[in-house]
């Protein structure tokens, strides 16, 4: 019974939750606010947290111990997603400054792409794709492994939410008032 929660007071929280009241088990305090939901690895082990200032944080979710960072450089609004691959996890994220990151379980750089605008929803994994929104209108779809441009699918209005894969049909919504289909080649 954990829960996490950043705050405009520049701090990360983890809360024991004992059935009728949390209690603060370890607090990790940053340069500046955390707005975003911060995210539990896929092994369990983690809890990671985009600062404002694009700093990316991963500690130890059980002791608040620091274990790296990475350095974004821009703003993260968007949740953070995970996929196991080659038997480690990896991480994919995007940022104000349109660039997607994948980083490794170590904190390293795998790759980066860059949007021609501002990334502020969270991707889908699936197989060896990630997908996901802009704001400069577009869905775009990169092998998950390198980064390379798979397909990219035009709208008249940014996307910021998660796309949803059913039956290999990615489903998005647009601010161009249109819930879209795309077959996922």
């Amino acid at each position: 019974g954990y829960i996490y929660a950043g705050s405009e007071d520049k701090t990360l929280y983890a809360l024991g939750y004992g059935g009728t009241k949390a209690t603060v088990k370890w607090k990790f305090a940053a340069n500046e606010a955390f707005r975003m939901k911060p995210f539990i690895s896929l092994r369990g082990n983690y809890v990671l947290a985009a600062a404002r200032d694009g700093t990316l944080y991963c500690l130890n979710k059980f002791t608040g111990q620091l274990i790296w960072t990475y350095v974004v450089r821009a703003a993260v609004h968007g949740e953070i997603s995970s996929a196991e691959a080659g038997g480690e996890e990896r991480f994919y994220f995007g940022a104000e400054d349109g660039s997607f990151h994948c980083v490794d379980m170590y904190g390293k750089p795998l790759w980066n792409f860059k949007t021609g605008g501002k990334i502020r929803g969270a991707a889908t994994v699936s197989g060896d794709t990630v997908y996901f929104g802009s704001g400069d209108n577009h869905l775009y779809a990169l092998d998950a492994g390198n980064g390379t441009l798979r397909f990219k699918f035009a709208t008249d209005g940014n996307i910021s939410g998660r796309p949803v894969l059913i039956d290999n049909t990615l489903f998005f919504g647009s601010t161009d008032s249109f819930v879209y289909g795309v077959y996922a080649r």
